[in-house]
């Protein structure tokens, strides 16, 4: 694993400086100096630009600067005028997701669906000795053998089936991949503010698969010598170590229960929304654009008439664009949904980080999804053959480490989820997911999504759909 410091803000007039070749001492290119001038505008009467320059004419007193109101006062937020660029190579898919739970970040990542993957995996160390070393190497190089072959094999049926080489190229690795491991390595982007930064590297340290707890350390190593007044406390605490033990309080108090086991009809499921959406949304625009209380503005919304209320909807649509952000008024409905869905399926949907999204662990006993190529190809029963044999082993390694096992699981393997999503939020997702470019996977989740949805909100969602319908959709509601 590499972690490299890419890039960091530094003050314009530095830049102006070097430009015109002038003298800079190396300790003034760091972004404390910004955090610092930031802070003291609040205090100050000074212009912004002259506290800039007295924060770069004397590095060591804004540093203490920083500490003193970042961590003696507590103010946190000018820690986020600190902006950091990370290259992280050679990070395992499994990793990944550990480091894009975080919200406040953005994140570039190398896609399995467009890169022809290679023998590109990594041996956790929790599995590095004999012969739990033999036997990850093992069913990971059967692991990738199924994903060469699947890939050569889809590509051929397909043209054989009259699809463009260049899209048959395409659907192959996207499908292929399904085969591929938790454990194949990657690389993304980063950026990040150093308060969100100090955050990850703490909670990283607190997680207990060795991989991840060393990427938090590179983190720390390439940006403390930056900027050492705002990244400063990345020891994990007693309350970041949470999961482990709330865990096991839940598994004893469960344990002692007679329960029913009650399965969801679908994989996905809406189990909760706010009541009446499309009058919540109506309510929230009329308390904004009317001086009434929110009884008030509820009551009126409730005597409207189904017209009435549909009458205000086409007014807020009737300039919209598939790229246009719905009214914030939209943020006040939201939905819950219950969703069991593939590592590929995944990947998309914790991108999107406005979302509330609860995961459990993945679990072989929710089963595969296994891609619609592999049956032309004739590849779903040496496909299943290898997913018998993946879990086989993955229960004996969780039996030796109950956190490091899942790097072994597929692609395919599926994972429960808790995903709340407001109405404005959910319109983003589906633009997205839903459009006729979207992958296969997470563009069938949209429409299940949008179906139920729909059925509580038709109002609201009237003209929710992906990008490529919109002029389509549009024109039925209100005409050409």
């Amino acid at each position: 694993m590499k972690v490299i410091l890419a890039g960091y803000n530094v003050d314009i007039d530095l830049i102006e400086s070097a430009k015109k070749s002038r003298k800079i001492a190396p300790e003034q290119l760091t972004p404390e100096t910004i955090s610092a001038a930031y802070a003291r505008i609040s205090r100050s009467s000074k212009d912004v630009n002259l506290l800039r320059k007295e924060a770069r004419e004397d590095v060591e007193k804004a540093r203490k600067s920083n500490e003193n109101i970042v961590f003696g006062l507590g103010h946190s937020s000018v820690a986020e005028h600190a902006c950091f660029n990370f290259d992280i190579i050679g990070i395992s898919r499994y990793a990944t997701e550990f480091l894009e739970n975080f919200r406040l970040a953005s994140y570039t990542e190398k896609s399995q669906r467009y890169v022809k993957i290679g023998d590109e995996k990594i041996v956790p160390k929790e599995f590095s000795k004999s012969p739990f070393n033999e036997l990850f190497t093992s069913i990971v190089n059967m692991q990738y053998d199924f994903y060469n072959k699947a890939y050569q094999a889809i590509e051929t049926v397909l043209i054989e089936e009259g699809y463009d080489r260049k899209e048959a190229f395409l659907m192959a690795k996207e499908d292929a991949r399904y085969a591929l491991p938790l454990a194949t390595k990657g690389q993304l982007g980063m950026t990040v503010n150093g308060r969100e930064l100090e955050y990850i590297i703490q909670r990283l340290q607190a997680e207990r698969v060795e991989e991840v707890k060393e990427l938090g350390k590179k983190l720390y190593e390439e940006a403390y010598y930056i900027a050492p007044s705002l990244i400063k406390y990345t020891e994990p605490e007693e309350y970041h170590k949470l999961y482990p033990e709330l865990k096991k309080k839940v598994v004893s108090l469960v344990s002692e229960k007679n329960f029913p086991i009650i399965f969801a009809k679908t994989d996905v499921y809406m189990v909760d929304n706010t009541p009446n959406p499309d009058e919540e949304i109506l309510t929230s625009i009329l308390f904004s654009h009317y001086n009434v209380s929110y009884q008030t503005a509820k009551t009126v919304v409730s005597l409207l008439s189904f017209d009435e209320k549909k009458s205000l909807f086409l007014e807020i649509y009737r300039n919209l664009k598939p790229y246009h952000s719905l009214l914030r008024e939209f943020e006040r409905a939201s939905f819950t949904f219950q969703i069991t869905l593939s590592a590929s399926a995944f990947a998309q949907l914790k991108r999107h980080r406005i979302a509330t999204i609860l995961k459990q662990n993945y679990s072989p006993s929710h089963g595969v999804t296994i891609p619609e190529t592999f049956e032309k190809a004739n590849l779903v029963k040496e496909f299943e053959n290898l997913i018998a044999k993946t879990n086989e082993i993955f229960y004996r390694f969780m039996d030796i480490n109950d956190a490091a096992c899942y790097y072994i699981l597929t692609n395919a393997h599926k994972r429960r989820v808790l995903f709340t999503v407001n109405a404005r939020e959910l319109y983003h997702f589906v633009r997205l997911r839903e459009d006729k470019h979207a992958q296969w996977d997470i563009r069938s989740l949209a429409e299940q999504i949008l179906i139920h949805v729909k059925q509580v909100a038709p109002l609201t969602f009237m003209l929710a759909c992906g990008k490529d319908k919109f002029d389509k959709v549009y024109r039925e509601v209100f005409g050409s």
